[in-house]
């Protein structure tokens, strides 16, 4: 089975279970390869849904009524709808039951998981954004005359807009510990608002602001046209 990392199992399981309450048809999910990841019918989880596979590389919604089914296997009667990210097809939603039943249901789900598929796409590419800047931060600021790779270092902030042959000051901002007791996701949701608050202050060309911990912050502050 390969499951793409836009396709969160633990979504993919409340997609089905909350889709199959609502409409009160079988839902499942596929992987990319056509296996199935999440159904309403646990005991179909991680077996082939045939039909999937011609979906995945048509890139089409099909419909398989009774005949149809006979020859593809681990499928029943019912419609069979792709799940794209930007460049190809990720998985399927399958939804049983006659086409008009389920035809108005099935484009319903698609749209609500392609919704997610792009928020998911998103928060994937800023993960992988923090985690370049984090290694540019480590690099920057262990710098000395000493060290090697000056080329490797240059290139890191080349990617992110910064020269730094230009007058730069380096500014390590801590933040207070906090008196409050707050949630994990409520202490990220302040350093994602404090982030951009100082992206906001730092705002010329030439400024980079970012996190180096959960309490400290580096800020190459442009010196531009000074001494």
């Amino acid at each position: 089975m390969s499951v793409s990392n836009l396709l969160n199992k633990n979504f993919c399981d409340k997609l089905v279970q909350s889709s199959s309450l609502t409409t009160g048809h079988n839902i499942l999910v596929t992987d990319e390869e056509g296996y199935i990841i999440a159904s309403s019918e646990p005991e179909r989880i991680g077996s082939l849904h045939e039909a999937s596979i011609e979906v995945i590389h048509s890139g089409q919604r099909i419909y398989h009524d009774r005949n149809a089914v006979r020859s593809l296997a681990g499928t029943k009667p019912g419609m069979t709808i792709p799940i794209r990210d930007d460049t190809h097809v990720i998985g399927t939603i399958g939804i049983t039951g006659a086409p008009h039943e389920i035809s108005q249901y099935a484009m319903l789900i698609q749209q609500f998981t392609q919704i997610f598929i792009n928020f998911q796409s998103q928060q994937l590419i800023a993960t992988d954004n923090q985690y370049k800047m984090q290694a540019f931060i480590r690099e920057f600021t262990t710098y000395t005359n000493y060290s090697q790779y000056q080329d490797s270092l240059r290139e890191k902030a080349y990617e992110f807009g910064i020269d730094l042959s230009a007058p730069h000051v380096a500014v390590l901002l801590e933040t207070l510990p906090s008196h409050q007791t707050a949630t994990p996701q409520d202490a990220a949701q302040q350093r994602r608002q404090l982030l951009e608050r100082l992206r906001q202050h730092f705002s010329a060309r030439q400024d980079f602001a970012a996190p180096s911990s959960d309490s400290e912050y580096i800020i190459l502050a442009s010196m531009a046209g000074q001494d």
